[in-house]
């Protein structure tokens, strides 16, 4: 936990890339995981090597990116964190409402991903969420019904180099808040 302080009107972004971890799934558990994390591709793999009984060997680390508006400004909100894989807000967060579309691109190394489910859920009860499969562009757009803070996050993942897993894995996330942009869009 930490104190972050502005010094400045405008988006704060905050970024950080955790240290690799690994992990070992059985096959079937495996599976269900790249279900729902729309890893398609890697299923498809999985089943097109007869691999869908084997353990899934994994390798992962994460993205993790909030943005905090000050004082009601938000220059820098799209500011991209040379994160290896990237959520980054092409519509103001400032003019998000239910009436303009959150559009977000995915990157990879600095360029658009296609074909990544993009997750976004609201934190609330019940919780909320919705889903977009990004476009050649790595686009995505969420019709966001209600205020409050808001998770966005994605998955990508390719065969490993390293000898100690199959595959490995990025996850990315963008946390904003909502609340306030909400209420005064309304």
């Amino acid at each position: 936990m930490g104190n972050i302080t502005a010094r400045a009107p405008g988006s704060l972004v905050v970024a950080m890339r955790t240290n690799s971890a690994s992990t070992e799934l059985p096959g079937d558990e495996f599976n269900q995981y790249l279900e729902e994390e729309g890893l398609n591709n890697v299923l498809a793999l999985r089943e097109k090597f007869g691999l869908m009984d084997a353990p899934g060997r994994e390798i992962f680390s994460r993205c993790a990116k909030s943005i905090i508006l000050v004082d009601e400004q938000s220059q820098g909100y799209d500011q991209q964190m040379d994160l290896p894989l990237e959520l980054v807000p092409r519509t103001d967060p400032l003019h998000a409402s239910t009436q303009v579309p959150l559009d977000l691109q995915l990157l990879f190394h600095g360029q658009p991903l296609a074909g990544a489910l993009v997750k976004a859920q609201l934190k609330a009860d019940p919780v909320v969420e919705l889903t977009a499969r990004s476009n050649a562009q790595g686009m995505v757009s969420f019709d966001l019904m209600e205020p409050g803070l808001w998770l966005f996050n994605a998955v990508h993942m390719e065969p490993s180099g390293d000898d100690s897993a199959d595959w490995e894995s990025l996850w990315s996330s963008l946390t904003i808040d909502l609340t306030d942009q909400f209420d005064q869009a309304n």
